[in-house]
């Protein structure tokens, strides 16, 4: 017997796709930077988020100076910094997407917003009683 069940695409956006107002240049650029920022503000508020809120709830950051706080942040900026390079690498790279900057500004662009994400995750690892509350509240 022959499947005659119509052949779709398992993806509801493809990569052909263009963008409205914008004829010449692909979906594929703007989907791709997209997911690959929002990969690393998930991960990085997951881990950071829980950090802080473990050691806020311990009382670590009143029995210490705010020097392990400053450390912790910059490990993670570090380790978000080196996971967004790596994809901007595999992108320049195999996925031939061009960038209309240079790779310094593209660098300093994705610091400021990983900066920023930084900043919020604390907040929230400070704000929420529980993990419980706070992990569903970090993955939207």
């Amino acid at each position: 017997m022959i499947n005659s069940a119509p052949q779709l695409s398992p993806a509801p956006v493809t990569m052909s796709l263009r963008t409205a107002g914008n004829p010449t240049q692909s979906y594929m650029a703007f989907y791709m930077y997209g997911v690959m920022l929002m990969a690393a503000q998930v991960g990085m508020i997951m881990g950071f988020a829980l950090s802080i809120h473990g050691d806020f709830r311990a009382g670590f950051f009143r029995r210490q100076t705010l020097m392990p706080l400053v450390a912790k942040a910059l490990l993670y900026l570090a380790l978000s910094l080196m996971s967004v390079a790596l994809v901007v690498f595999f992108l320049a790279s195999f996925g031939k997407l061009t960038f209309r900057s240079g790779l310094g500004n593209m660098i300093l662009i994705c610091a400021a917003f990983l900066f920023a994400v930084e900043g919020l995750a604390g907040l929230a690892g400070i704000y929420f009683k529980t993990k419980l509350a706070l992990v569903p509240s970090t993955t939207s």
